[in-house]
């Protein structure tokens, strides 16, 4: 099997994984806090690359993977708590196309920050995309439902996120580089469990094999497996591949959660879908 395909296959079985993820979250969250879900998610992730971080040498201080590690953690922190209190009101399947959207919001976030211009075929990508997210959503009044606010202000902080990995990513070891984030991530959601949250996991023994998806196969295997079919595949072709997660999002819904969309929804997220990818086509040299 040539590097090219493992790539692809790579891919593929990733965005499975992290479709599958949303309706693992969606029963955590019935019995922990939305920060007490990500502290013990992401330290849960941290722990399992902690073996791989001495076998790995660069030139970069510490120092840098420190910094890298707080700011992309921060903004993660922020997003999967959005995303985790957003399962309160929402279904796996809903959430998962809704957040899809933050490939639509990197070339909009690149307009605003680094002045990019956002071509024609993007402008379509937006209108359509939005004209889904109105049907799926069932937008009256040009107001959005709370479960569906939240996901959509998750997927600008990951697009917020993706971007600022994209820029550090030249510079900084991939592996070491996501446990510094995982750190990251971790410490902030500890720190909002302090502020915000009572200090509890009563239930946890009800989703422990969940808690083992998210944090293990989802949190390690999962990025694992992007970084590697990444490396090997061409950014359009990866970004569209890993745009599938929403499509897995509503079968896992399915599959674990014994819930299925209506019709209107069902459409809703067709249409996303293809705003999604009218996107990633229109931003191939920019979307990884």
């Amino acid at each position: 099997m040539n590097k090219n395909s493992i790539g692809k296959i790579s891919l593929l079985v990733c965005s499975i994984i992290f479709g599958f993820t949303y309706s693992f979250q969606n029963r955590i969250g019935q019995y922990i806090e939305p920060f007490m879900v990500n502290a013990i998610r992401f330290m849960l992730s941290s722990l399992c690359l902690l073996p791989f971080i001495f076998k790995r040498k660069d030139s970069e201080p510490v120092f840098e993977y420190v910094k890298a590690g707080s700011i992309a953690g921060l903004l993660l922190v922020i997003g999967n708590f959005t995303q985790q209190l957003a399962t309160k009101y929402s279904s796996p399947g809903k959430i998962g196309f809704i957040v899809s959207l933050y490939i639509i919001f990197v070339p909009i976030l690149n307009y605003f920050i680094f002045k990019k211009r956002i071509n024609f075929l993007t402008l379509i990508s937006i209108v359509v995309a939005i004209f889904g997210l109105v049907i799926l959503c069932d937008i009256k009044d040009f107001t959005l439902q709370m479960g569906d606010t939240l996901c959509v202000i998750c997927s600008i902080l990951y697009a917020a996120q993706i971007l600022y990995v994209d820029r550090c990513a030249d510079k900084l070891d991939p592996i070491k580089f996501t446990f510094a984030e995982f750190v990251g991530t971790g410490i902030f959601s500890f720190v909002g469990v302090l502020i915000f949250e009572p200090i509890s996991v009563n239930g946890i023994e009800n989703v422990i094999f969940d808690f083992v998806f998210v944090s293990i196969v989802s949190g390690c295997l999962g990025y694992l497996l992007q970084v590697i079919g990444q490396k090997y595949t061409e950014n359009t072709i990866a970004s569209m591949i890993m745009s599938l997660e929403s499509v897995f999002a509503i079968v896992a819904e399915f599959l674990i959660l014994n819930q299925i969309m209506s019709i209107k929804e069902l459409l809703g997220c067709l249409i996303m879908f293809v705003g999604v990818i009218l996107c990633i086509k229109a931003n191939k040299n920019n979307v990884k």
